[in-house]
């Protein structure tokens, strides 16, 4: 130090060109040490800022998005944020709550058709794509089918021509677990059979197969989409066991009817012929008239007796008639 005009005053150091460019990287150096800490610090607060406030709650609205697509409509998001995500989370469990109504809406309304077809006393058979998909207790009572015929595809080898796989009644025989045999009465425009019959064979007593009307109708919805065909069959067994009983009626009676009136033919010819004396002309127009209405009625007897054998042969044919198709010669 020294002194100019009695003042005191203090010498600074002089830095040589080299120190000081060395000093001021150093400077630089240690800025740029502090600038990298406050990045790396502001990194890794954004880091879990953004693994706790977004990458977490969004974790497990996908989560939660797997669980609801695999099936679990009673399953929640929960998700506390108040933000956009919180927002996606409530609207996805708006949709999940809606999409559960309408699956409900759903099994209840399958529910009540399932009820329905159970409940019919006829049995009733649905087929799509060629597979037996649904049947009610009457038709697996009297048909032998079990749960595991579900699924299962009809026809196949057992008749490959029977009306070239329309859907007919000989398509179940490898299904139907009883001795059967069928006719179709009626064509559909589409040459699906539209109305059969059928006789199930009472082995133990033939005089009590079961005979049904059977109906096919495609199953449509409101759109027009088809969703396979249903077979409805109508038990037509009360209404023959009638009908036969009614010809087996009809045949002794016409039979008990035409002895007497056979008798009374003979005795009136008798008398006519005076085989057993002579008689006026009052009498013997009188007898004339009782011989003509007598033949009258030995006519309708026979006719009756006619109609009774021709119901006989007719009732036969359909007992031992197996179902053909237009295309086969068998």
């Amino acid at each position: 130090s020294y002194s100019v005009t009695g003042v005191q005053t203090c010498a600074l150091p002089i830095f040589s060109q080299e120190r000081y460019q060395q000093f001021l990287k150093q400077e630089i150096i240690k800025s740029l040490i502090f600038a990298l800490i406050l990045l790396a610090g502001d990194v890794i607060v954004s880091y879990y800022t953004i693994l706790f406030f977004i990458l977490r709650p969004l974790h497990k609205i996908t989560e939660g998005a797997e669980i609801i697509g695999g099936g679990n409509l009673d399953y929640r998001l929960e998700v506390k944020e108040q933000d956009e995500i919180g927002y996606l989370a409530n609207t996805i469990n708006l949709m999940t709550t809606n999409l559960q109504k309408s699956r409900d809406e759903i099994e209840e309304s399958k529910d009540k058709i399932s009820a329905m077809i159970s409940n019919f006393i006829d049995p009733v058979i649905v087929i799509d794509e060629r597979k037996v998909t649904l049947f009610n207790p009457a038709a697996g009572r009297i048909f032998g089918l079990e749960k595991s015929d579900l699924g299962k595809t009809i026809g196949g080898s057992v008749n490959p021509e029977c009306l070239k796989n329309k859907l007919c009644l000989c398509d179940f025989k490898k299904t139907f677990r009883v001795k059967y045999f069928s006719k179709v009465l009626k064509y559909g425009e589409e040459g699906f059979p539209v109305v059969e019959e059928l006789v199930v064979e009472n082995e133990n007593d033939p005089e009590r197969n079961l005979v049904f009307k059977v109906f096919t109708s495609p199953v449509v919805d409101i759109k027009g989409r088809k969703f396979g065909h249903m077979k409805v069959f109508y038990d037509l067994t009360r209404e023959k066991t009638i009908d036969a009983l009614k010809s087996k009626f009809i045949f002794i009676a016409a039979h008990q009817l035409r002895t007497p009136l056979s008798g009374i033919k003979w005795s009136l010819d008798m008398m006519l012929r005076k085989e057993l004396g002579k008689m006026d002309s009052e009498v013997e127009n009188c007898l004339n008239k009782t011989y003509e209405a007598n033949e009258r009625m030995i006519k309708l007897v026979n006719d009756l007796l006619n109609v009774s054998q021709i119901e006989e042969g007719y009732r036969s044919e359909e007992q031992t008639s197996e179902l053909q198709s237009p295309n086969t010669n068998s």
